[in-house]
């Protein structure tokens, strides 16, 4: 097997998940514990996977995500770079948001969780490599 461009920054224990389940379940809707094998939070996103609300469950749908793909926008200063992701701090919950590379390399900005509606101050960063950071924090912290 070859490692792509692009994934010789993933662990080879990521790899090796990655590859079962490639050969396992090339389609459908992939369920699993998060505690069930011993990967970080990071780790899980890596391999595509998402929380599913506040349980301990994280699912994966084969036909609409590919880990490994990386998307983005042709000529940007920034790389590939479309999306990212934050916790709502209020429900725990994985929100996927789109990057507004326009804006500058280091943002913040108030969205409502789309889950909880709960209001969240959404700090953006990105660094010289083109590597996004994303986080939130309570808005009523700000006020």
């Amino acid at each position: 097997m070859e490692i792509k461009a692009g994934f010789e920054k993933t662990s080879l224990r990521v790899q090796l998940i990655e590859t079962g389940i490639a050969m396992f379940c090339p389609e459908g809707l992939i369920v699993a514990v998060e505690d069930s094998l011993e990967l970080s939070i990071e780790e899980w996103r890596q391999l595509g996977f998402r929380r599913i609300a506040e349980s301990s469950f994280v699912f994966r749908d084969q036909l609409k995500v590919n880990p490994y793909e990386r998307r983005g926008r042709l000529g940007s200063p920034y790389g590939n770079l479309d999306e990212a992701s934050y916790t709502c701090d209020g429900c725990g919950e994985e929100i996927v948001i789109p990057l507004d590379l326009s804006q500058g390399a280091s943002q913040e900005y108030v969205e409502d969780c789309p889950v909880c509606c709960r209001a969240n101050l959404i700090h953006v960063d990105i660094d010289e490599d083109g590597r996004a950071s994303v986080w939130a924090e309570p808005e009523q912290d700000y006020e």
